[in-house]
Formats: C-alpha cells, structure tokens, sequence
C-alpha cells in the first residue's frame, strides 16, 4: 500500500510541475497517464486544470486510489525544466525505477533553477531585439534593456509576494512605463512607443494564449477557457498599468 501511495504522489508531483512549467493540459494528462501504466496501473482517469489536478488509480491488486492536487502557484514558461520531465517520463516509461527513486529524480529537477546571470541575459537581450525590431534607435534599445533588467529584477524578488499575477502585472507595467516616459519627457529623443512595444513582449502573455486555444483545440474547453480568461485578463492588466504610466508621465 505504502509503494501505490508513493506512485500516487509521484504522479501528482509530475503533473504540477509539468503545470507550473507552462505545459498544455493534454501534455500532463497523457504524462501522467503513461507513468501510472508504466507503474502496473489498471486503469488511470485524470481531470486537471490550470489551478487543480483530480487523479483516479486502479491498480492491478483491485486496490484504488484518489487524490486532488491543488495547484496555488501561477504557472510561467520553463523549457529546460519541461525538457527534463518529458525525458525522465520518457526514460522511466522504457525502464521503471521504484516510486522512490522517481520521485527523488523529481526533486532533483524541482530543486534546480536557472542562473540568474542567464535570466537577466534573456530579459536584456529579448527587449534590447524587439525594440530594433518595431523601428527603434539603438540608444532606444539600450534604455529597453536597461527596462528589462528592470523587469526580471522584479520577476525574480516581488512577484512572489503577489498571490495574483493579475496585480504584480500592473506593477510591471507601471514601473516600466513610468521609467520609459518620465525619460521621453526629459529627454525627447527617445522614441518611447517604440520602446514600450519591445518591453511589453517582455511580459504579454503570448504564449499562454497558445496554449489555451491549443488546448480547446483537442478538446479540454475548460481548461482552454481558464486559460484564454486568465491570459486577456494579465494583458488587460498590462495595459492598465502601462496606461496609468502614460497618463502621468505622457507628452
């Protein structure tokens, strides 16, 4: 019994990390799925959305288990992580280790994290390249990378403070707005549009609304709704903060 309770929350571990790391919701079903059969699972019904995942286990000794996961966190976009959990899901599918080690593996790959040097590399080099990209000087590239240092300093010590997204959004785009027209308005030569559209790629939730319309699109409507509803209401946000900005500082 000991050994199902371990596959159990080994699965549910899978699942929220893979969430948390910005993957669709037929990803997480599915990987969720094929480890439960990989681990002698009978039958395996899961039910997950963006803030709750509900799994269901029948092994084949009749026993069954079930189990809700919810999910506080706001999920965000972390490739090299989500890459990890396909391989490890991959790998135990091919060759299972006991529940134990799986779920030590998934510590591991929860405990890593990103350097910070890379994170504000990223942010720089991202706003710094769409700035030139919409027209852009490249004196108004280097006030957009400064921006987005800015942007990830933020990202990385407040927005755990935020329990809402929603809000550290509008923070987000106050900041970066305030900084971007209060220096337009001192110094004129800065092109601030130009600037503002290449700092905004920085945190517009693009790639969130794939995910939800790819999600609807093969068949989880709820979670896709959750998803769109949650992604226009953060740019919606965005706009609002960067708006109060321009309404303060604008010329």
């Amino acid at each position: 019994m000991e050994a199902h309770d371990q596959i159990l929350h080994g699965l549910l571990d899978m699942g929220q990390m893979l969430l948390l790391c910005g993957a669709e919701i037929n990803r997480v079903e599915d990987t969720m799925t094929r480890l439960g059969r990989a681990y002698g699972a009978k039958k395996v019904d899961i039910f997950a959305i963006t803030s709750d995942i509900v799994l269901t286990i029948l092994f084949e000794d009749g026993v069954e288990l079930t189990q809700t996961r919810r999910i506080r966190k706001s999920s965000s976009f972390d490739f090299v992580k989500l890459e990890q959990l396909n391989a490890l899901s991959r790998k135990i599918c091919a060759e299972p280790v006991s529940a134990a080690e799986f779920r030590a593996e998934l510590k591991k790959i929860d405990q890593e994290k990103p350097k910070a040097a890379t994170l504000y590399l990223g942010s720089v080099v991202t706003a710094l390249s769409f700035t030139l990209f919409f027209g852009g000087a490249w004196y108004d590239s280097l006030l957009a990378a400064l921006v987005g240092a800015m942007i990830c300093f933020l990202q990385q010590r407040v927005q755990h403070v935020f329990r809402n997204a929603a809000f550290f959004q509008v923070l987000v785009g106050f900041l970066a707005g305030s900084v971007i027209w209060a220096l337009g308005r001192v110094a004129p030569v800065f092109h601030v549009n130009e600037i503002s559209i290449g700092v905004i790629m920085l945190v517009i939730p693009g790639a969130a609304l794939t995910n939800a319309v790819r999600d609807m699109l093969v068949g989880h409507t709820i979670s896709g709704l959750l998803r769109i509803v949650e992604s226009l209401l953060l740019a919606l946000m965005l706009a609002i903060g960067f708006g109060s900005a321009i309404y303060l500082f604008g010329v």
